[in-house]
């Protein structure tokens, strides 16, 4: 699908201490790698598309801080997708050289009742656990990510799109949406990446919102 818009930033919306706030949540809560939604790939196969670590939250006041942006977005930008759930927020940690290479947030298929994952312990094994009611027969239409580090104090970790036209893709990155607390949404079938941190360490939080397939 080609959109107008690929993504719509609103540039330091989120302060601060706001950021340092989410950043520190949930100490106990270890950083574990992140994972992909192919469950077949290797542990090496997926140190090559994806080396980051995350956690995942669910605290309402992370989804009231969210929830208008991706409601402003989805409007401002055209899309209007229909949007009726918010998966777990993910804070993702992205260290030197770590990286998240081209992806789309999107899956082929609606969620169905069993989730399919992976952990640190079982990472080449498949862990089965029933999904949440509100997921089931839902796809991911929107994706928000926000930077939640002070740019000065890290090095790369560029988060960059592919922009498909009618005759070829084009790299674009959203320059201003570097800022602390930008706020960046964007369709979840966009391809998109970050490129590898090489200096400092860069969080981000990222949510995915959900509604029924396109028709």
């Amino acid at each position: 699908m080609i959109v107008e818009n690929v993504y719509w930033y609103f540039q330091s919306a989120i302060d601060p201490e706001t950021c340092n706030k989410i950043i520190q949540f949930d100490r106990k809560n270890f950083f574990r790698p992140g994972y992909i939604g192919n469950t077949s790939l290797s542990l090496e196969e997926l140190r090559k598309i994806r080396n980051s670590r995350v956690k995942f939250c669910d605290q309402q006041w992370m989804f009231d801080l969210i929830n208008p942006y991706m409601v402003q977005a989805n409007e401002n930008a055209g899309w209007n997708f229909q949007i009726d759930w918010i998966e777990s927020v993910q804070i993702s940690r992205y260290s030197k050289n770590e990286f998240y290479d081209w992806h789309v947030d999107q899956f082929s298929k609606p969620y169905s009742p069993i989730a399919h994952s992976k952990d640190i312990e079982q990472i080449n094994k498949e862990k089965i656990a029933p999904r949440p009611k509100n997921y089931i027969g839902k796809i991911r239409k929107l994706s928000l990510t926000i930077n939640l580090t002070d740019p000065t104090t890290y090095k790369g970790g560029r988060m960059q799109f592919d922009s498909p036209s009618w005759t070829k893709p084009t790299i674009r990155e959203c320059v201003p949406a570097r800022a602390q607390g930008s706020v960046v949404v964007f369709p979840s079938f966009v391809l998109h990446k970050v490129t590898p941190v090489t200096e400092g360490t860069r969080y981000s939080l990222v949510a995915w919102f959900l509604g029924k397939p396109f028709r």
